[in-house]
């Protein structure tokens, strides 16, 4: 489990490195923006965790961490976008 958790930290860290852009209908600024990025990828990171632990993989299957991995990685994504949105900010493709 400690190898899904520092593989979901480094593909994280990987994605906040490039992305979509923000956009706040009240015009916040790149503070605001870094403000509640920094917030929504807490939650969403401990939600993730917290949510992980109900995953049953087969500990036999192949690359089942890997497949593991990738399920957790989903649900902080989806976790991480309705933050920012319950927040206010909308989602823009470049």
């Amino acid at each position: 489990m400690s190898r899904i958790v520092l593989l979901l930290f480094v593909v994280m860290l990987l994605s906040a490195c490039s992305g979509p852009s923000w956009e706040h209908p009240s015009g916040f600024d790149k503070k605001r923006l870094m403000e509640d990025t920094g917030e929504c990828k807490v939650y969403a990171r401990d939600m993730a965790k917290e949510q992980s632990k109900n995953i049953k993989m087969s500990t036999v299957a192949p690359h089942a961490g890997v497949a593991e991995a990738f399920i957790v990685y989903g649900m902080f994504q989806d976790l991480f976008v309705n933050c920012m949105e319950v927040k206010g900010w909308t989602k823009v493709e470049k």
